[in-house]
C-alpha cells in the first residue's frame, strides 16, 4: 500500500518499524523475567492517548507495565543507538522514540538530544516518493515528530496520530 499520508505512522514502513520496536521492547522485558500477556504491550503503546481506551483485564495494570518499560528505557535507547539499521539508518531509533512518547514513557535528556540529532540526520521529502525509495520522513512528519519531542514531558503520552479536529470531525461523521 505504501504511504497514505505525510505524518508519522501514515505509511507501511512506519508501521512495520513500529512492530519491530514493539517486539524489541517485549523481548527486553522477557529477558528481565517480566511476563506479559499477549498483546498487552501493544495495547499500551497504541492506546495511551485514547481517552476511550479501557484495557482488557490483565494480571498487570497498564501503569505497572509502563513502570517496567521505564526501568529499561535507557537500555532500550542504547540498543537502538548501537544497532543502526543498514537500510533505515537512524529512522528506527526515531520510530522507537515516537513509540515511547506515545506511551508516555521516560526519556532521559541525553536520549532526547540523540532523537533530535537522529531526526535531523534522517532523510526527509516534501511530498510523493516512489514506495521503493521511501525510507524516511515526509516533511510534515518530521515537523510533527520534532514538535512532539520539543514539548514532551515524561509521563504524559503524546498523540502522534494527527490533529484533534480531524478525529472529532470523523467522530461526528461516524455518528450521523
Amino acid at each position: 500500500m505504501g504511504r497514505w499520508g505525510h505524518r508519522m505512522f501514515e505509511g507501511d514502513l512506519d508501521l512495520d518499524l513500529k512492530g519491530d520496536v514493539t517486539h524489541a521492547i517485549e523481548e527486553k522485558l522477557k529477558a528481565k523475567s517480566i511476563t506479559l500477556e499477549q498483546d498487552h504491550l501493544e495495547d499500551l503503546l497504541d492506546n495511551m492517548t485514547n481517552l476511550n481506551y479501557r484495557p482488557t483485564p490483565s494480571s498487570m495494570s497498564s501503569q505497572q507495565l509502563l513502570d517496567h518499560v521505564n526501568t529499561i528505557s535507557d537500555e532500550l535507547f542504547e540498543d537502538f543507538i548501537q544497532k543502526k539499521e543498514p537500510i533505515f539508518g537512524n529512522y528506527t531509533a526515531v520510530i522507537f522514540g515516537a513509540v515511547m512518547m506515545g506511551a508516555g514513557a521516560k526519556i532521559s535528556p541525553e536520549n532526547m538530544t540523540y532523537l533530535r540529532q537522529a531526526a535531523d540526520k534522517t532523510e526527509s521529502h516534501p511530498g510523493y516518493r516512489l514506495p521503493f525509495g521511501d525510507l524516511g520522513f515526509r516533511d510534515p512528519g518530521k515537523a510533527q515528530f520534532l514538535a512532539a519531542l520539543n514539548h514532551y514531558r515524561n509521563g504524559e503520552p503524546r498523540d502522534l496520530r494527527g490533529p484533534r479536529y480531524v478525529t472529532a470531525a470523523l467522530t461526528v461523521v461516524a455518528k450521523s
